[in-house]
């Protein structure tokens, strides 16, 4: 048996409206994948354990809110400690004996290791670009990196590529970067009448 993994190294997972998540279904035809990927904030994943004719699913989320990139080394990892249990689970399947006890434990296994499993990128965090700039103020972001109220769109793009370089260098990626430079233009835009 097989476990194919789904997981982009460089996916931004999860936010204010979805919730990561890492899933793992077993099919009938012996056929397991481990998913990580998120979800809309209002709607279920499959149950964990949950037997459907010859699916069975087990999954593990992060909390509401949270971002995550998936680390494809320890997913990768986490799918060999998965796969003798997955092979219990998948015998029982296959066998017209009741072994449902036997399914049973190694359905808890499994869902206990992907509960524990850190499958997320912990060198790289997600932030959102408003929080990352927070202390500076739009103002002082905008003075920061060359803004003005007369900047053009061209002078916007390289200010977020910069400020984007800046979060990396510190292992940080961010998120609603273009809602951040629309703040700071309004803040230079409200300055520039008050001044007026």
């Amino acid at each position: 048996m097989k476990i194919e993994i789904k997981a982009d190294k460089d996916a931004v997972l999860g936010g204010p409206d979805h919730i990561a998540y890492l899933e793992l279904e077993l099919r009938g035809d012996c056929y397991a994948v481990l998913q990580a990927s998120h979800r809309p904030s209002g709607r279920n994943v499959i149950p964990a354990d949950e037997l459907s004719g010859c699916t069975c699913a087990w999954s593990a989320s992060l909390p509401p809110g949270s971002y995550a990139i998936p680390d494809v080394a320890s997913i990768e990892a986490l799918a060999e400690c998965l796969h003798p249990l997955l092979a219990r689970v998948a015998v029982w399947h296959s066998m017209d004996w009741d072994g449902s006890d036997y399914a049973s434990e190694a359905g808890a296994e499994i869902e206990k290791l992907l509960r524990a499993a850190q499958w997320w990128d912990q060198e790289r965090q997600v932030w959102d670009a408003d929080d990352w700039l927070f202390e500076l103020g739009y103002l002082g972001a905008a003075k920061d990196y060359g803004l003005s109220v007369d900047s053009n769109e061209a002078a916007y793009k390289a200010a977020g590529k910069k400020i984007e370089a800046d979060a990396l260098r510190f292992g940080v990626i961010l998120v609603n970067l273009d809602t951040l430079l629309h703040r700071i233009r309004q803040a230079l835009q409200l300055d520039a009448k008050e001044d007026a």
